[in-house]
């Protein structure tokens, strides 16, 4: 009988085991594209932006050739072109048409066959840091410098220094709440452009030591901001609710104040961040309850680039394909 009972337990703790280790499908999405870019979700389908970087590429900043896939999270079906110039940003209106910002200025319509269609372009720039689209199918775009330009698919304006309460033109990330609001920081300030295109700026400052520099600006679902710094020595998470100052998160505690790679809401306006625990491991963490949710990845020697979520899937896009992982 004891050699019985230690046999059944040793095929439950296989059995256990096996599962736990088909968390993950270790088997990744649009491997011959491996680098993926972005990953943005609208309904059952996933828009995937990825590129192909020469490995062997050191001294010349090559650019690499870019695809754009458009990936059936119903049926695993990929549609995909590799007809796209360099593209970065991608974002989706209420009717869930997808939209590319790329790194010459241009912003790009793409058509349901893959083509895309320039709307315009933004003059003397070098690329777009950030693109969104309000619930009214306008288009604000802010590329790294010039101000911020808004599109209405018959006008085009900007916000910069010289027409408006601006300080500086150079705008590193746009978020967008649930009320249609824009927000974006410069040094201390954070600024909103409403529905009615006013731009105002916030009471609050922030409050943290050499503020430059905050990137990833992101809003999740009840339109509480949250932002990234690294300074140098170790990285600072804030976070801004409505109506409320600036307060200091404290990072994951397995983070170990190591930068943190991003920081962005998910579809479902979850906030998710990435960072490394020792090189080259990477762990995501979500924003619940006022505390992070740290979830390790069951992979070696990955880098984590962009995250969504669907039903209770991660969707992990990576420098070799995308990994999908149970919540």
């Amino acid at each position: 009988m004891k050699k019985l009972a230690f046999f059944l337990g040793l095929i439950f703790i296989l059995t256990v085991s096996c599962e736990k280790n088909e968390s993950i499908n270790k088997n990744p999405v649009l491997p011959e594209y491996e680098y993926i870019n972005r990953v943005i979700r609208a309904g059952d389908v996933l828009w995937v932006i990825s590129s192909k970087p020469d490995k062997f590429s050191t001294i010349l900043p090559i650019l690499p050739p870019f695809q754009i896939s458009k990936y059936s999270l119903v049926d695993d079906k990929i549609l995909l072109s590799k007809e796209i110039p360099p593209s970065e940003s991608i974002t989706l209106n209420r009717d869930h048409q997808p939209f590319l910002a790329t790194f010459d200025g241009k912003v790009l319509k793409l058509n349901p066959d893959l083509s895309t269609e320039q709307l315009f372009t933004i003059p003397n720039t070098g690329f777009i840091r950030s693109l969104a689209c309000d619930r009214d199918n306008n288009l604000w775009v802010a590329p790294n410098n010039g101000g911020l330009y808004f599109y209405d698919g018959n006008e085009t304006l900007k916000f910069n220094s010289s027409n408006s309460i601006l300080k500086y033109d150079w705008i590193s990330s746009i978020a967008l709440d649930s009320e249609s609001n824009i927000w974006f920081i410069q040094y201390t300030d954070l600024y909103k452009i409403d529905q009615n295109r006013i731009l105002s700026k916030d009471t609050n400052q922030l409050s943290i030591d050499k503020p430059t520099g905050v990137f990833d600006l992101s809003s999740d679902n009840r339109n509480t901001l949250f932002g990234s710094k690294w300074d140098g020595n170790y990285h600072r998470l804030i976070k801004k609710e409505m109506n409320s100052p600036w307060t200091i998160i404290n990072p994951p505690k397995s983070s170990n104040n190591r930068p943190v790679k991003f920081i962005k809401s998910d579809s479902y306006g979850t906030i998710w961040i990435a960072y490394s625990i020792y090189p080259p491991k990477d762990v995501l963490a979500y924003y619940n309850n006022d505390q992070w949710v740290e979830i390790e990845i069951p992979l070696e020697e990955v880098n984590i680039l962009d995250i969504e979520t669907y039903n209770d899937k991660i969707y992990i896009g990576t420098s070799n394909g995308i990994f999908i992982m149970n919540k």
